[in-house]
Parts: C-alpha cells; structure tokens; sequence
C-alpha cells in the first residue's frame, strides 16, 4: 500500500480500516493504551496524517487457532464476528502462541487453522489484504519455544505464502530480548509492543497501493441508482469485493435491504446479497449522521437528473474523491465538473458506459445484449491520476465488465454520443421494430443513421472536438451484430417514460444553432419526438406546440424503397381496403392502394409529420432517401393538460397529431368540453366520424403499439382496435 501523505492522498482512500485479530498479547495484557494495536494507531497518525487510518482490537485473551474442546478457538468467538462487521482494509492476524503452548493438536492444524482464518476474511470481503505475524517464541524455554520454532512457524510460512493478498511478517530477532516481554517472558511488554507495532506500520504503508487487486484494499463506491447501469456495474463491482453503497428510491430501497441486488445477464448471473453491500440508502429520507467519505461517486442516474442527483451525494464527497458519470449526452460531464469544483472538494471526470440492460423489477437488473457491457472514463486534461488508473485496474478484474481508460476523454464522449443519439433519431421515430441490426440492413436507414452522424461530428468539430470520419465505418459492424438492441432514449420515448431525448437529439439541435451548423436530421426528428417527451414530463401548464388560429397540421405522403415488413406484421397487409378508405381525405386517394405493401419486394408507403409545420407553419426538409408523394393534411391529438378547456383553448396545448383527418377549428366540437379524460375521441379504421373509448385495456396489451403512443397523451387510457396512424406507422417507419 502506497504511503498516503495525508488522511487522502492523490492515489488515495478514505479511511483505511485495520483489524488486530488475535489473543491476549493483541488485547494487551494489561498495557492498555500502550498495547501493540493502540500502538500501532499512533504510528499511523504520525506517518499518514491524522484521520487516514482507524486501527481496532479484536483480541481474545486465551484464545487458539485450531478448534479443540475445551479451548477458545478465535472463530468461535462474538470478537472474531464483531472484526468481521467492521469491514476492514486490513486484517492483522497473531495467532499461535496458545496452541503451541498447550500442543493444540498437531503443528499442521495449526497453520491450517490460521490459514483457515485468513481464507474465511478473504471470502467475507473480498480482496482484503490479511497480515500474518510469524509470532515471536519468547524466551520462555522448552515447549513453547520449541513447538513454535520448530514445528509451527514452518507450516505456517508454507501456508500462508501461498495465500493471495496475504503479507507474512516476521518479527525481528530483537524481539527475543527479555526487554520485550513480561516477566512470564510470554506476554508482550511496552516496548516489544512498540516493537511489533513498528512492523505492522511498516508492512502496511510500504506496500503499493495504487492497484487494489494487488494490495486487496477495496475502495468504498457510493451508486446513485441501482438501475441499468448503476445496479449491473455495483453488483459486479460487490462481487469482486469492493465495498459498495447504493442510494435509491423507496421501491427498491425494499427489496435491496431484504435480498440484495440480482443481474441476469449474457455474461453470466450475479447476486449479492444485504450482508455483501456496504450501506443501502433512501434517497428520500437520507440519514447524514450514517456519511462516509465515499472513494468513488458513479451517477447511475439520468441525463436529466444528474444536478439534482450529484447535489444529494454531496455530504458523501471527500477531497480525493472521483466522481464517474455514466449518463448518455456530452452535457453531464460539465455539469458534473462545474458543481464539483464549486464545492472544493472531490476529482470530476468524463465517463460513460455501454450497456444494453433494463431494470425487470426493483433490484432485479436483466443485461441481454452488448458483451460485455463497458465503461470508459478519463481526465478532462493532462494524464491520468493514479488513482484513476486504479479504477480501470478494478473494473478490469471484474467479471462482465471491459474498461477503457481514454486519453482524449472528450473526444472520445462525443464519438460515443455521436453513435447513441443518430441510433436513438432513427429508432424512436422508426419505431420498436427498427432495431440496432436493422439499420445497416435496410439502405434507408442507414443512410438517415450516417447523416445524423455527420451532423453530429460537424458540431462536433464546430466546438473544437476533432476526429475523422472513418470512425462511422468501424460503427457499422457494431450495430449489426447488436441483435434485437434499442437504445434507452427510444424504449422510455416509445413507453411513454420521461426520456434523455432533450439531452442527446436537443443538445445537438442547440449546439449547432449555436455555432451555425444545419442539423436537419437530427432537428427534424427531435421536434417530431418532443411532443412525447414533454408530455410524459407532465408540463401541464406549458403549451407544447401554441398554434395560429386556423392553422392547420400539413404532413406528407412519403415512400421508402426497399423496406421490408417485419412478418408479424403481415396481418396488416390483409387490410389494404381499409387503409384505402381511411386515406379519403388525402388528394389522389385512389392511388394509395396500388403503393399499399401488400408484397415485401414492393414499396411501402407512410405518412410523415412536417414537424416545422406544426411548430412554426414552416416547411420541413425530407431526409435524403425518402420521397415526397402528396401532401396531406394531419389533425392534432390534445394532451392531458386539455382537461375542461374549451375548444379556443385547447388548440394552444397540442400533445401529438393523429392522421389524415383535420381536427382543427370545428370538429373539436365532437369533443363537447373537450374533457379528454372521460371522452377520448380517435377515428377508427372503418368511419370517418369520432368515437368514445368504450373499452379500456391495462397498458401494455393493445395490439396496435405505435398508436397506443398516440393515444397515451391522453391520460393513461388505451383502446382496443387501431387507427389509420397505426396502421401505416405499424408497417413502415416515422421518419
């Protein structure tokens, strides 16, 4: 372990916890605070600063190794269980005098007893490092002497060098001297107490410590979330013996205190159980008095969040502490910096992970595809700290786990946001259909995905981050054998759920108007995907889309060459005469028929939102690869917060669009008071005419998925059936 300069030095910890196991010469014998662990204290202090280390005694007084009737074997005792609850760094273990004194079985026993001992603290936590004291024989003649010198001392070395993260320590001959003991020449004195304290110091502050999986001194992690990411990398973390802290909601606050957290993953289960974590905490009613000073902050929350979140583990942040967040987006790592330096105290740094991972129930985390999941991290400048370093030699020793400590941190964040957000632009306006495997199969995605890319790098390079464009190329493999993935963003969009679409697709929109670089795609998708996201923030009392009186929704008739229908879902292209009838008020209705898909080979045809229209009455640039047909005319579906509104009204809250037909001006009148929340009206796929939802089905079970969405901006409500916007985003994509 690397000396510390102070109570956390740069490649440092916390408070460093030593456990003095042993019998009554680590009890003291009467020496009190002068005995070797009171010692032992002092040195500490004096060497590393006061605070950097907190010795305790767990001595026994008569006390064996080998469990024999009648004798006080160590592990039998409430001492050795209290050593084991105080969850130390470091162990120091002086066992043997007792057992050779009364020939407590035979020598072999003895070391295996210890070794034993050892074994049992290392499986409790992990990768602690244990120091084993070759106890001194005394001067005390004939039996003890012998058997400890002779028979032993040997097995014990022979066991104990074999033991990973194990220090065996032999005492120096000094201690041989009378001055060292008592008058019994068996318990130890002031000064062979000095002695041995001396040793210990000098084992424990000479050894390396920048590599945790060398030293076995686990740092204290400190997870806000046990999510996703935070509950996948904390359990893999747990599993290899750090000792690691969660910070979560009441939910899973509950079933992480009575059973832990679980991963099901492709690279294989893991479950650590209550007794394997360090402290589980609500993050509603956080208990200040029970802080300690966390090694290591990881934000496992969202993009959104990550203030709000940083600012409750405040309390938890030291003056070495790194801080890791692990969001999607380029913006946290500055917000992450920017409060962290506010505070005087802890080390930011630029991080993210890639993991394809959902929460299945609280505390229960399912990981299916990218294998392994990984986490990059790095400086915002200059070299890498060691205790930076140290963190990618942990999460290298994990399993399922592959860390990449980046040189150009920044770079690199946005070559990696650069890949979520263009996925995340085509697969939420494309839908659950158009996963990450689909896109290079299907030429028109591609070539959306590859322009959202160098939208992204040209704002990229506009704010001073530089790479080459060959990067995209070497994406291309990755998303293709990312079987059946989606991103995040586009699983909580399509769900409903509050998403980081303001983070990724919003950040690049913003940052290029702020520069004066075009990001067509990019800006298109964002404003057809922002009407969701507002509304499942519940932004009631904002107009999302305020519109001129009578002005209506235009969209566009558009056709990709080349698309191939999922077959689950031909059940639809039984319906073309239906679909046919619902397309009566687009121009050159009757043409729609013969472009319906009713063969995968043929073109597919869909209707498009001309977002800019609906924000601004603008017109919208049609991504490179999709035709223009016709223009239509698409209504408006009104958000929740059009409770009791009148018709006037409601138009300044518009919380999606339904297609084809004009819901503008007059026909909200079919709505009465417009009160959405006891009569939704959609349109069916027979009629051109309003109907109530009249059957109400649980989220989830309406076979229609992309017009539940449409019609979950109307409270919680789904119906049974579907509707033209359905059908046709149900068999092709959204652009």
């Amino acid at each position: 372990m690397k000396r510390p300069a102070s109570a956390m030095d740069a490649s440092g910890f916390a408070v460093t916890r030593v456990a003095c196991l042993g019998d009554s010469n680590t009890v003291g014998g009467g020496l009190r605070s002068e005995s070797y662990p009171a010692q032992l204290q002092r040195r500490l202090d004096q060497e590393a600063g006061p605070g950097a280390f907190l010795v305790k005694s767990f001595g026994v007084n008569g006390a064996v190794a080998a469990k024999t009737p009648g004798k006080k074997c160590y592990m039998e005792q409430t001492r050795y269980t209290a050593a084991t609850d105080f969850q130390a760094h470091v162990h120091v273990v002086m066992l043997g005098t007792n057992d050779a004194w009364h020939r407590n079985g035979e020598p072999k026993k003895v070391a295996e007893a210890i070794a034993s001992l050892v074994a049992d603290l290392r499986r409790r936590h992990g990768v602690a490092k244990s120091v084993v004291i070759v106890q001194p024989p005394g001067v005390k003649a004939g039996r003890l002497s012998d058997n400890l010198t002779q028979h032993v001392h040997p097995q014990l070395r022979q066991r104990v060098r074999s033991m990973a993260s194990s220090i065996l320590l032999e005492l120096p001959p000094s201690l041989s001297d009378a001055r060292g003991y008592k008058a019994d020449l068996v318990h130890l004195s002031e000064k062979g107490a000095s002695e041995i304290a001396a040793c210990v110091a000098s084992a424990i502050l000479g050894e390396k410590r920048a590599d945790s999986a060398e030293t076995g001194c686990p740092l204290r992690w400190l997870f806000f979330g046990c999510g996703a990411v935070g509950g996948y990398f904390g359990a893999r973390l747990a599993e290899k013996g750090e000792k690691v802290s969660f910070m979560v909601r009441k939910d899973t606050l509950r079933v992480l205190k009575s059973e832990g957290v679980k991963v099901k993953s492709i690279c294989g289960d893991v479950h650590i159980p209550r007794a394997k974590l360090d402290q589980v905490m609500n993050t509603e009613a956080l208990d200040k008095e029970s802080k300690f000073e966390a090694d290591v902050i990881v934000l496992g929350c969202k993009a959104w969040e990550v203030e709000r979140c940083l600012g409750m583990c405040a309390p938890w942040c030291g003056k070495n502490t790194l801080v890791l967040p692990l969001q999607n987006g380029v913006d946290g790592a500055g917000k992450v910096r920017q409060m962290v330096s506010g505070w005087g105290r802890g080390h930011p740094l630029v991080g993210w992970c890639n993991i394809v991972a959902a929460i299945q129930e609280p505390g229960l985390i399912k990981h299916w595809a990218a294998n392994p999941p990984a986490v990059y991290f790095g400086e915002f400048e200059g070299e890498a700290t060691a205790k930076t370093k140290q963190l990618e030699t942990i999460f290298s020793k994990c399993d399922g786990v592959a860390v990449h400590l980046e040189q150009d941190a920044l770079c690199a964040c946005w070559e990696k946001f650069s890949f979520i957000c263009s996925t995340t632009a085509v697969q939420a306006t494309a839908g659950p259909s158009a996963t990450q495997d689909l896109i290079p199969k299907v030429p028109e995605l591609e070539q959306m995905w590859r322009s959202a890319m160098r939208e992204i790098m040209a704002v990229a390079r506009a704010h001073g981050v530089n790479y080459k464009e060959e990067w995209i190329d070497k994406r291309i493999p990755i998303l293709a054998e990312a079987l059946g993935a989606t991103t995040s963003c586009s699983r909580d969009l399509w769900a409903g759920r509050h998403s980081e679409l303001d983070d990724l697709l919003g950040s690049v929109h913003r940052l290029g108007e702020a520069k004066n670089v075009p990001t067509p795609v990019i800006s298109t998708c964002y404003r057809s995907l922002a009407v969701r996201d507002r509304v499942a923030r519940r932004e009631a009392t904002l107009p999302i889309y305020p519109l001129l009186e009578g002005q209506k929704i235009l969209g566009t008739i558009c056709n990709h060459k080349g698309q191939q229908l999922p077959a689950e879902r031909t059940l639809v292209q039984k319906k073309v005469s239906e679909a046919s009838a619902l397309a009566a008020s687009v121009e050159k209705a009757s043409e729609c028929e013969k472009h319906f898909c009713t063969d995968e080979s043929k073109l597919e045809w869909f209707i498009c939102p001309m977002t800019s229209a609906v924000a601004s009455g603008g017109q919208s640039e049609i991504p490179e690869g999709v035709q223009m047909m016709w223009e239509a005319e698409l209504g408006v579906v009104i958000s929740h917060a059009c409770e009791n509104l009148s018709v006037e009204e409601a138009m300044n809250y518009v919380g999606g669009y339904c297609v084809v037909l004009d819901l503008t001006g007059g026909n909200l009148g079919a709505w009465g008071r417009c009160n959405v929340e006891q009569r939704g009206t959609t349109w069916n796929n027979v009629e051109q005419r309003g109907t109530t939802w009249n059957n109400v089905e649980q989220r989830g079970t309406t076979w229609d998925d992309w017009g539940r969405q449409f019609r979950k901006v109307l409270g919680e409500r789904e119906i049974t059936g579907s509707t033209l916007a359905g059908e046709l985003c149900k068999l092709s994509i959204t652009v």
